[in-house]
């Protein structure tokens, strides 16, 4: 019999490249309704107006060498005030594209501003300004292109929350994990993936995204993983995961030749993904964007 021709995706090389992808879920659950009322939304980029800004004393007449900006516990330049509003603003509005370009064009302002303002260590913005105490709603940076966004609890995720990442290996791509996150975890129904946004690598993926219910940052139960390849062209797999490992039940096929699982892809027959035997007792369904270090 004639073989169909078959495009793989292994499950080793979809965990190594990381994750981040379009939110798939609406809205992030109508997160920003809140937000929106105490922040007019503008250009994610935008010229910053030597007003004072909640607490917030901008370079002004008390303020005359207008080399720093304090706002809340840190004192600033304006180049990265203005920087952390922009990335605030682009996630505020679900723009990760828009948050990850800005990450990339501002990297060395970020770099600057994390590891020798803050000192390399983690603190909470709001548009009232920075503070130690992580509590609440706001932004942290864990590492300059490393940014969670949403509720906070006793210096960690706590509920809603987003976390991304901008990469750079052989182009531009944002990483992301988004979900319901207890005590610093993903623990709830979430997603994953990743997404590049120019010039999609050979034998990569546009776009990626692994969703499901979430337990200490590992997919447990049903899971769906969504491909998007350089074409355009959207693939979908259903299967289950038992503590971020594939269970291989009667939805998988075993191929004798090629020593391997196969299991067809919902919407396009000729796309089949294959793991082996080793690979399907391995851990790789997971948050890979975990707030501890």
């Amino acid at each position: 019999m004639k073989k169909k021709r078959k495009e793989r995706y292994r499950l080793w090389a979809a965990v190594a490249v990381l994750y981040a992808v379009v939110l798939p879920v609406s809205g992030l659950m109508g997160m920003t309704e809140n937000r929106q009322n105490a922040r007019m939304q503008s250009e994610s980029v935008r010229e910053v107006e030597p007003v004072n800004k909640q607490g917030a004393v901008k370079e002004n007449e008390e303020n005359p060498t207008g080399s720093e900006t304090v706002f809340g516990e840190l004192s600033l330049t304006a180049e990265q005030l203005d920087a952390a509003e922009a990335v605030f603003s682009s996630l505020e509005s679900l723009d990760l594209e828009q948050a990850a370009r800005l990450m990339d064009r501002e990297q060395d302002v970020l770099a600057d501003l994390f590891y020798e303002t803050m000192g390399g260590t983690r603190y909470l913005y709001t548009p009232s300004g920075f503070t130690a105490q992580i509590e609440g709603e706001g932004m942290v940076f864990t590492m300059p292109g490393t940014v969670f966004y949403g509720y906070f609890k006793d210096g960690k995720p706590r509920g809603e929350c987003l976390a991304l990442q901008f990469i750079n290996v052989d182009s531009p791509r944002y990483n992301y994990s988004y979900g319901i996150w207890r005590n610093g975890r993903m623990t709830g129904y979430g997603s994953t993936g990743y997404c590049y946004y120019e010039n999609v690598p050979q034998g990569e993926m546009a776009k990626t995204v692994k969703q499901g219910n979430f337990k200490n940052d590992l997919l447990e139960g049903e899971i769906s993983y969504e491909t998007t390849g350089a074409d355009g062209t959207v693939s979908h797999w259903y299967m289950a995961a038992s503590e971020g490992a594939t269970v291989i039940d009667t939805r998988w096929t075993w191929m004798e030749e090629e020593k391997e699982y196969q299991l067809m892809s919902a919407d396009a027959q000729s796309h089949g993904y294959f793991i082996s035997e080793e690979q399907a007792g391995q851990v790789m369904w997971m948050n890979l964007l975990g707030w501890e270090v």
